[in-house]
């Protein structure tokens, strides 16, 4: 079929038979000849609604020509009798009119389009409230994977022996894949960590839920291994940690890459112990100024390329300060497209050793958000601070 045509016409009215002429075009054909029966026939939607111009003197019909135009049901109207000055009178009330009823060639010009017409709207209609429900789901997953990643942000960080912690982290709306920990090994040993997965959305925000779970002391088993004899655990130094990360996140597996910085920090002394892999390297903050680039480490986790990887030690003297950051900080532009850039950032770090660990990871954020001015964020942005005290 073609489409589903209701045909109103009186059919005490002899003349030319318009049902048999379309429905030997292949159309489905309902005929009609009473007001109350066609307002029910009206609400299977059909794909067109025929209309005999002299209905229109009788009471109800004009009333179902006006309720067709509000279900957007397109119309003709046609005389079997020649009626053309009615056709002309109430040509307004519909989509057109049909000078010869029985002439095949005009039926066809005329009626195909509308009914055509008519099933592509609801097709349409169809389609676009699939989108709407696909939009409202995607979004729904958003907000429960936006909600998992903000979850696993602490909400405080203790403080473990001389060591201070302080952040800010402002997420990107679209989710990325920027998380961060800070966690007691053993009574001497702090981890640290600060990773970054490629790309936004669900499926960033679950490998970096996995990652997280990676790194955990409770569900991984990377950071720490356990024996059942002396000296009964083993922590994998920063190196090893970025190995078996790049040997459990293949590319091939997760379609997803990751930069991270990784540390170990000697509670008593202020030795810390680092690798990277592809991220922006730490800064270390010395308390009488100047800024040192911890940069030793591999390339990207998950291309197959980044090991082996080296490691670095530096030492901490009290008051130095290390800063774990993303490329959200220093890569987001303001309104000409300019970054805020390594150089801004590192100066803005030790212009503002004086202040509190707290202090400095808030006037960060404010000065980034301030450069960008009316910018659009494009990435999470996570600043990681840490502080050695004087025993």
């Amino acid at each position: 079929m073609t489409g589903r045509i209701l045909l109103l016409q009186n059919d005490q009215i002899g003349g030319i038979d318009v049902a048999a002429i379309l429905r030997g075009q292949g159309y489905a054909v309902v005929v009609s000849a009473d007001p109350v029966q066609a307002h029910e026939l009206l609400q299977r939607s059909p794909d067109l609604l025929l209309f005999e111009v002299g209905l229109l003197s009788a009471p109800g019909w004009e009333e179902l020509l006006a309720h067709g135009r509000r279900l957007a049901i397109p119309s003709l109207l046609f005389s079997c009798r020649g009626q053309m000055h009615d056709l002309t009178l109430h040509s307004a009330k519909c989509d057109g009119v049909l000078l010869q009823a029985d002439s095949v060639t005009e039926l066809r010009a005329r009626i195909a389009p509308l009914a055509g017409y008519r099933q592509q709207r609801l097709q349409l209609a169809g389609a676009r409230k699939l989108l709407r429900e696909r939009n409202r789901e995607q979004e729904e997953e958003l907000r429960s994977a936006a909600q998992i990643q903000r979850n696993l942000i602490p909400t405080r960080l203790p403080d473990m022996g001389n060591y201070r912690f302080a952040w800010s982290f402002e997420p990107f709306e679209k989710i990325g894949g920027d998380l961060f920990n800070v966690m007691q090994l053993d009574e001497n040993t702090v981890m640290a960590y600060l990773f970054d997965v490629s790309g936004h959305g669900v499926s960033a925000a679950m490998v970096s839920v996995s990652v997280y779970q990676s790194l955990s002391l409770h569900t991984g088993r990377i950071v720490k291994r356990v024996f059942i004899t002396p000296p009964y655990y083993k922590l994998l130094s920063p190196a090893e940690v970025l190995e078996e990360l790049e040997r459990e996140y293949p590319f091939e597996r997760f379609e997803k890459f990751f930069t991270i910085s990784y540390l170990l920090m000697d509670i008593p002394t202020g030795r810390i112990r680092y690798s990277g892999a592809g991220h922006p390297p730490p800064a270390l903050v010395r308390r009488g100024g100047g800024v040192e680039l911890l940069r030793t480490g591999g390339g990207l986790i998950g291309l197959g390329v980044g090991g082996p990887f080296a490691e670095g030690e530096v030492a901490l003297q009290g008051g130095d300060r290390l800063f774990l950051y993303s490329d959200g900080v220093i890569e987001w532009p303001n309104q000409e497209g300019e970054l805020f850039g390594e150089e801004r950032f590192f100066q803005l770090l030790d212009d503002l050793r004086g202040e509190s660990l707290a202090e400095v990871c808030r006037r960060v954020y404010a000065a980034v958000r301030e450069f960008a001015g009316g910018g659009v964020q494009q990435d999470d942005l996570t600043l990681l601070g840490i502080e050695f005290l004087e025993s």
